[in-house]
């Protein structure tokens, strides 16, 4: 799923959510959209993860989770679209810092340096190019 299509799901979830009450993941989806419900799914696990839901416990044909008020905070503040923005602005950053150390350091150490740093270029492009297909 996309960033986009988890914060869809997000607020879904808080917009049908009964403070206090358990959530089941077939109030929103279908039990018989199996594809859709995994992806959810995994998901919730995430949530889970990051602290934003908790008591996660699967059945044979739904997910039942309780909603933390963490998950609306994060919601307001963007979800996972403004965590994506977050991390490619990070990963720019560090490129940056060190491009700006080019003329300072040896020319050796400065191609080892973004050698290291490759993957995090790949990832920043990469993000980007997710970022505009939204």
């Amino acid at each position: 799923m996309t960033a986009s299509e988890k914060d869809s799901l997000i607020c879904e979830i808080l917009a049908r959510r009964i403070p206090g009450r358990r959530f089941a993941l077939s109030y929103i989806i279908p039990v018989d959209d199996r594809v859709r419900m995994a992806e959810a799914s995994e998901v919730i696990q995430e949530l889970g993860r990051k602290g934003m839901v908790s008591g996660i416990k699967p059945t044979f044909e739904d997910l039942l989770f309780t909603v933390n008020s963490e998950l609306e905070t994060f919601s307001k503040r963007g979800g996972f679209e403004a965590e994506d923005i977050m991390y490619e602005a990070e990963i720019q950053k560090v490129l940056l810092e060190v491009s700006k150390l080019e003329s300072e350091i040896e020319p050796g150490l400065y191609q080892k340096i973004m050698k290291i740093l490759e993957p995090l270029a790949k990832l920043a492009g990469a993000a980007a190019d997710l970022s505009g297909l939204a």
